[in-house]
């Protein structure tokens, strides 16, 4: 089972993510982020869950919410590199990482 990283890019979307739901509803922050959680930690076990955005990249959208994860394997695990909402332009999020 590969490990999960999380890059240090991801981790500020998480932590922008609970400060502006947290500040509009602190039930839906908790909520919303452990769903992101519970997603993530399934690629743990399922690294090809999801679709291939392109040769590098891959994207799994976060049950019950809009939320997506980017990620893309490594030799020996699965590096977690944003997280975006399906409305935004995540694609240019992947292309920043290019």
């Amino acid at each position: 089972m590969p490990d999960l990283i999380w890059s240090p890019t991801s981790r500020l979307d998480l932590a922008d993510i609970d400060a502006y739901l947290s500040e509009r509803d602190p039930a839906a922050a908790v909520r919303i982020l452990r769903a992101i959680q519970s997603a993530a930690s399934r690629l743990s076990e399922y690294p090809r869950l999801g679709w291939s955005v392109n040769e590098r990249f891959r994207v799994i959208s976060v049950r019950q919410t809009s939320f997506l994860i980017l990620y893309r394997l490594r030799e020996d695990r699965v590096e977690i590199v944003r997280i975006r909402h399906g409305r935004e332009d995540w694609y240019g999020a992947i292309e920043a990482e290019l």
